[in-house]
């Protein structure tokens, strides 16, 4: 094994244009990892997004560990590793080596050490380098390694990864910005489809991402929603507890899930329908946080029979066609109206095709505003 500096110096320059590679989608953090294989034989190294908060790994990447492990690890042994309380309590940037700071000798009795570590071979020796992205989160890039060679690695490794605190800080926070650009388009495009219907982006702890006018309107003018301090309340408190759970319950699902719920506030009753945001791309090292788009509408402030059968003969709608104008204009989505009609999604598409022609207009919201100026003239 080849320490000389010159060696560990183009080591930790290779590690270094990798993670700047992988930043950028240009390489793999596996590859990262590979490198570290490469230059320290019979060594694993990972990166790992963990979030202690919510006992979760957000990423986990490798080399010279078994698949099986990693899918252990993340579904379970990552919560009861004892190594987590000591990485919590490191300042950003700490580099350290476990023989030093908190031996493996001293984690055997441990359930995570006999079921998880000990099976995945000889790699008592590590050195861990932690970068933070916020006070319950951190990427770790762990290399692990035989105790008989901890008289070589312990140097060597901790010398090359320290190095690499400053490039993997720059990754991390390039990461957190491309998150959040991906959570602000998603939310837009979502917030921009609806203008009647108070639509609101929240993420699991009812932070508002966006929020589409008539939103905004109900925040001015402190109606049913309320915007307290970015966290998006309502004006009734037992309302407010109720949007929170369901919420919250969406946003840590893994399962994509469609919800609903009603309440009364301010002497109506509304109906607040949830979906969580599909997200979309290939792991990264951070992820977009998990939203939750939420439509609120005011079912006592709904006119029926809403009056568009007197609106038939202007455009020479058909029964069919009328009835599903009736169902566009509450609020529903062309999928939503097809199934409350019994009818195929095509059925529906190729009937409000027949609509858009007789109104000389093309697009669903412009439909919507054509009613709705309609019948309030």
């Amino acid at each position: 094994m080849d320490s000389s500096p010159a060696y560990l110096d183009g080591v930790a320059r290779e590690i270094a244009e990798t993670i700047e590679a992988a930043s950028i989608g240009s390489a793999e953090w596996r590859d990262v990892c590979g490198v570290y294989l490469r230059a320290f034989p019979g060594s694993f190294a990972a990166v790992i997004n963990q979030n202690f908060e919510e006992n979760r790994t957000e990423f986990f990447e490798n080399a010279g560990l078994e698949q099986a492990f990693v899918d252990s690890y993340a579904d379970y042994y990552a919560s009861i590793n004892p190594w987590n309380e000591f990485w919590k309590s490191m300042p950003n940037g700490a580099c350290l080596v476990a023989n030093k700071t908190l031996p493996t000798r001293l984690l055997k009795h441990t359930e995570f050490y006999t079921d998880w570590m000990r099976r995945t071979g000889d790699f008592d020796g590590a050195v861990g380098l932690k970068v933070s992205i916020s006070s319950t989160n951190i990427v770790h890039l762990p290399v692990h390694y035989p105790l008989s060679l901890s008289h070589v690695y312990d140097v060597d490794i901790n010398w090359v990864s320290s190095a690499q605190a400053a490039v993997l800080s720059r990754a991390v926070k390039f990461a957190q910005w491309t998150a959040a650009r991906s959570e602000k388009i998603s939310a837009s495009s979502v917030v921009g489809i609806e203008d009647r219907n108070p639509v609101v982006v929240l993420d699991g702890e009812m932070t508002v991402v966006d929020a589409n006018e008539s939103a905004v309107q109900s925040f001015r003018n402190t109606g049913v929603l309320r915007n307290r301090y970015g966290k998006l309340n309502t004006s009734e408190r037992q309302s407010t507890v109720m949007l929170k759970h369901a919420v919250r319950s969406l946003a840590s699902s893994a399962a994509s899930r469609i919800s609903k719920l009603s309440f009364q506030a301010n002497n109506a009753i509304w109906v607040a329908s949830l979906a969580r945001l599909p997200i979309y791309g290939r792991a990264s090292l951070i992820m977009p946080r998990r939203l939750v788009v939420v439509k609120f509408r005011n079912l006592t402030a709904i006119q029926k029979p809403w009056g568009l059968e007197a609106l038939a003969p202007t455009f020479a709608l058909t029964l069919a066609e009328t009835r599903l104008c009736q169902y566009l204009y509450e609020g529903d989505s062309l999928t939503l109206a097809a199934d409350k009609l019994s009818w195929t999604y095509e059925t529906a598409r190729s009937t409000l095709k027949s609509v858009f022609a007789k109104t000389n207009i093309s697009r669903q919201s412009e439909l919507v505003r054509l009613l709705d100026r309609l019948l309030s003239d």
